[in-house]
Formats: structure tokens, sequence, C-alpha cells
């Protein structure tokens, strides 16, 4: 028998609601932090496609009639991301052509490298900004994997002025440590909220379960003194079956006696 059969049913009990809980907790908070990353991700995809459309789109007009940025662009590009709110925010930034090509990046390097459009980027090239935490695995991070290990990268594409044909894609990073303030804070107020609630009503039927424990424990032990005093009845009675047979053998052995000595009397008749 197990260690955890031998426990009361109030104890049995106790004990898997508790693991039940704490795994609900964590379920809960998970979940909390998933919400929010996707909350803020989104809110970061929105505020980044105003940013593109308002500020940034008008300095990558030239990329619908020539496929290269040239030294003048790039300076206006450094000084608006240096000067604008969500430009200070940035921690790094990249311009890709509709072939995959880099026109921008923070390491001279990647300039003019061709990479395989996949992700984000092919999402921005049909014309959706695309936002989510990057571990900063492809080979054109480099810049940003020396420096960070994980942070908010999103794609936005660039329209022609007056069309909607796709000139360019602009990629943000920003970094995650807001988010992670944010996810971290509701995920305790979560724990706290959820926990005090479920230890309330963990409490409650802890205690009912317990009263009913007690309850079946106190029957348990009535009905085992009834079968005891039922066990030592049926002894008793057993004893009482056996002195009476053999109270009864020794009756008719008495009486076989008896009736033997008054037929031996009278084949002899009287002396």
């Amino acid at each position: 028998m197990s260690a955890f059969s031998r426990l009361s049913l109030a104890k049995q009990y106790m004990l898997v609601s508790l693991l039940v809980m704490l795994g609900g907790l964590v379920a809960i908070g998970f979940w909390v932090s998933r919400q929010i990353e996707t909350a803020v991700t989104n809110r970061t995809a929105a505020i980044t496609a105003l940013y593109v459309d308002s500020h940034l789109s008008p300095y990558l007009q030239p990329l619908a009639t020539r496929q290269d940025l040239t030294p003048a662009d790039l300076d206006s590009l450094q000084n608006l991301l240096a000067t604008t709110p969500l430009g200070q925010q940035i921690v790094s930034f990249k311009v890709w052509s509709p072939n995959g090509t880099v026109l921008y990046s923070p390491i001279p390097e990647l300039v003019g490298q061709q990479f395989a459009i996949q992700g984000g980027l092919a999402q921005a090239l049909h014309g959706n900004v695309d936002s989510e935490i990057s571990h900063l695995d492809d080979p054109e991070q480099l810049f940003e994997r020396q420096h960070w290990d994980t942070l908010i990268e999103t794609y936005a594409p660039i329209r022609q002025q007056g069309g909607d044909q796709i000139i360019a894609v602009a990629e943000f990073y920003q970094t995650t440590d807001e988010l992670t303030a944010v996810i971290r804070a509701a995920q305790i107020q979560s724990w706290l909220a959820v926990g005090g609630v479920i230890t309330a009503v963990y409490l409650l039927l802890a205690s009912l379960v317990q009263r009913a424990s007690n309850t079946i424990t106190s029957q348990q032990a009535t009905l085992q003194s009834n079968v005891t005093q039922l066990q030592t009845l049926l002894t008793q009675n057993r004893q009482l079956h056996n002195r009476l047979r053999r109270a009864a053998a020794r009756s008719t052995a008495l009486n076989e006696q008896y009736l033997r000595r008054i037929s031996a009397d009278l084949h002899d008749g009287p002396a």
C-alpha cells in the first residue's frame, strides 16, 4: 500500500488540491505573460506603422526610382532616428529592398548583401506590419546579437507615395526591458489575486472535506466496534452450541444406561 493511500481522505484532498492550485497559478502566470507580450507587440506594430507613414516614408521615397540610398539619405535617417521620441527608443534599424537586399544597417558590411525573404520580412513585403520577440538567431542579426539576447523586432512596409507599391521594408529593434518589467509585475499581481481567491476556496473546501472525513472515520470506528461485538457474540454462540451438544450427548448416554439397567432388571425378574 502506497504512502498516499494510507492518508486520510481529507489529507489526500489537501495534497492533490494544493498541487492543482500551484499548477493553476503557474499556468495563469504564463498565460498572462503571453497575453501581455502579444498586446505589447501588437501595440508596437501599430505605433511603428504610424511612425513609418508619418516620419520615415518621406526619406525613403527615392527608392521608388533607384535601388540604393545616398550618403545624404543615410544622414537624414540618422538624424530622424536621433530626434524623434520613437527613434530614440530604437536600438537598431535596417532598410530592406523588395528582393531581400540590405540597403541600410548599423554594420556597413551587411549593406548590399542579400538574404532569404522569410518571416517578418515576407509579411512586410505583403503589406503587413509584423512585430514579435526575436532571439536574434538569423545571420543578418549579427550586430544585435552582439549586444542583446532578445529584442522586439518589427517589420513595416514602405509604400510609394500616392500608391500601394511597396518600395522597401523598414526593420526596427527595441529593447524588451519595459516589456519584461510589465510582464513580471502583471504575473505577480495575477498570482496574488488568483492565489488569494484559490486559497480561500481551498480552505473552505478543505474544512468541508475534513468534516466529512471525520464523519466517515467515526462511522468506520462504530462499524468496526459493531463487527467486533458481533464476532464476540458469534464466538459465544458457538461455545454455547458446543456445550449443549456435549450435554445432550451425556444425557443420551445416561438415558441409554438407565434403560439398559431397567431392561436387565426386567429380564432377570425379582430376586
